[in-house]
């Protein structure tokens, strides 16, 4: 009796660390990925920002090789024999999937059309790419940063002031990142667009404050300096009085504890924000879907959170994202529903995601010509409502 119950122990104790071994293991290559994956992009980043650089025929072998090992390493981390992919099966976040899918499916895209010679489209897509990296890194206050010394190297060297702050931020180096965001309100400037460069800044440092921070009076600072400034534009004066009143408003409440009292709040924000939403790209509701996003973000990463919240939470994200990426091209909402879809498939919630799924894609393919969809989008369209309606 005691040697088979000392054969259990020692069973259990070599399970034991085996997973941790391969725990250890998948998260330590992981890491030289992202590592890798840090140090290209840092290097690519000033040649996406210059028209002249990125076309100048010199740079076009290093644009080639520097997206093909991009391309090589996202391929890995949805390869289910890679040590790396293995935290995003086991991830406690069901979205991780498809977001390491979003960021195959981006440098696939990229990389077709260098190689077809269509520099200028690659080009778009790889800045996508760098706002994928600011949306996913910008999510929660969790990861590591990666702390290289760029002030000093040869990447910041004629990169503007946003663009250097904006690099900051995709490499999670946010206090430097802040700090620049931070000084672009002190300059005031009457350049063309300079009014909507300063929206971009603040809506990066409300990110950060609420997000990264978690701090009410960071925004504050940034949003009372668009107040006081008598040639901020009425729009952004406009965005910037609720959002003062949403932060200050966050000051007043108490801390919530449990799961379930996080959850419901953010429900509540969403419902909040889309009351007072007047029209689609309204930002005067940017504070209200980053808090209620920030913490849905956190309750995915929770591992005590049930399925169903987990789904309805992807579903909420999904909403959030509509209006956080109102104005870009990243359509991190659809990436969210089909998350939800494909994490509690043939279920009442996966069809309301399915729903507002579609409805994305059919405004994404139409225009003043119609209605436009290619037919592998139809066909993926069609597999994801199978998937998503009541077994028969």
């Amino acid at each position: 009796m005691k040697i088979k119950i000392l054969a259990a122990l020692l069973s259990i104790t070599f399970l034991t660390q085996c997973t941790y071994t391969k725990d250890k293991v998948a998260k330590r290559t992981w890491q030289s990925k992202m590592d890798q994956f840090s140090a290209i992009l840092t290097d690519l980043f000033p040649l996406l920002v210059s028209d002249d650089k990125f076309r100048d025929p010199v740079n076009k072998d290093r644009i080639q090789s520097h997206v093909k090992t991009l391309n090589t390493l996202a391929h890995s981390l949805n390869d289910k024999d890679d040590a790396a992919s293995v935290l995003i099966a086991t991830s406690n976040d069901p979205s991780m999937r498809y977001l390491s899918q979003l960021l195959k499916h981006e440098l696939d895209s990229a990389l077709d059309g260098l190689e077809l010679g269509k520099s200028d489209y690659s080009r778009v897509v790889l800045k996508n790419i760098t706002g994928i990296c600011i949306e996913c890194h910008t999510r929660g206050k969790w990861g590591k940063s990666f702390q290289k010394d760029l002030a000093n190297s040869w990447q910041f060297k004629g990169l503007d002031t946003f663009d250097k702050a904006q690099l900051y931020t995709a490499t999670r180096q946010y206090e430097n990142a802040l700090t620049i965001y931070e000084g672009i309100f002190n300059n005031f400037s009457k350049n063309k667009g300079f009014h909507f460069r300063w929206e971009k800044a603040a809506k990066m440092v409300l990110n950060l404050s609420v997000r990264i921070k978690q701090d009410p009076d960071l925004g504050l600072k940034t949003v009372n300096k668009i107040l006081k400034h008598p040639n901020a534009a009425l729009f952004l004066k406009n965005n910037a009085r609720q959002w003062k009143r949403d932060l200050l408003s966050w000051k007043r409440e108490k801390p919530l504890t449990s799961e379930s009292a996080k959850f419901k709040f953010a429900k509540k924000l969403i419902k909040r924000a889309q009351l007072n939403q007047n029209y689609w790209g309204d930002s005067t509701t940017y504070v209200l879907y980053l808090r209620a996003s920030g913490i849905l973000h956190d309750l995915l990463n929770s591992s005590t959170v049930k399925k169903a919240k987990k789904a309805e939470s992807l579903y909420l994200l999904g909403q959030a994202y509509e209006a956080l990426s109102a104005h870009s091209y990243s359509k991190l909402n659809e990436y969210y529903y089909k998350s939800c879809i494909t994490y509690q498939p043939h279920s009442a919630q996966a069809v309301k995601c399915y729903q507002r799924y579609e409805v994305s894609v059919f405004l994404g393919y139409s225009g003043s010509g119609g209605f436009a969809a290619p037919p592998s989008s139809m066909q993926h369209l069609r597999y994801l409502k199978d998937l998503a309606m009541p077994k028969m």
